[in-house]
């Protein structure tokens, strides 16, 4: 099947969502970013927090942070400053927290919110594996 090279979003899950900010300022291909269970560590250093903070500020592409109310490595407060860090407007970024430990997250909840967001950012997703555009 052909890829819509218009219509490309970045996935993060923990490790993958906190390392978004080294990607996302930098690769105007990404229309949307979701993002998982991601944020500083208990233990990251606060120079790499600054790092990716900076990072994250220079961002302007949509963001949806899902994450675990209940994170014991990425603890709520630290998800939530990395949501904050991003330059993202306002109206294109959201932050969800579940009643959840670090993964698996609610899965309904997590891709009904996956799909409204991407919808809205990146285009419908009613053709997706038909082989139609």
């Amino acid at each position: 099947p052909d890829i819509d090279h218009t219509r490309v979003a970045y996935i993060g899950i923990s490790l993958g969502a906190f390392l978004a900010p080294m990607l996302l300022p930098f690769e105007e291909r990404f229309r949307a970013a979701v993002l998982y269970s991601g944020g500083p560590g208990v233990n990251t250093s606060q120079s790499t927090v600054d790092e990716l903070f900076g990072l994250a500020h220079r961002t302007q592409t949509p963001v949806l942070m899902l994450g675990g109310r209940n994170d014991p490595s990425a603890p709520a407060t630290h998800q939530e400053a990395l949501f904050n860090a991003f330059g993202t407007p306002a109206e294109n970024k959201r932050f969800r927290l579940f009643d959840a430990g670090h993964w698996p997250l609610p899965m309904g909840e997590l891709l009904s919110e996956t799909v409204n967001f991407l919808e809205r950012h990146v285009g419908s997703t009613d053709n997706v594996g038909s082989g139609e555009s």
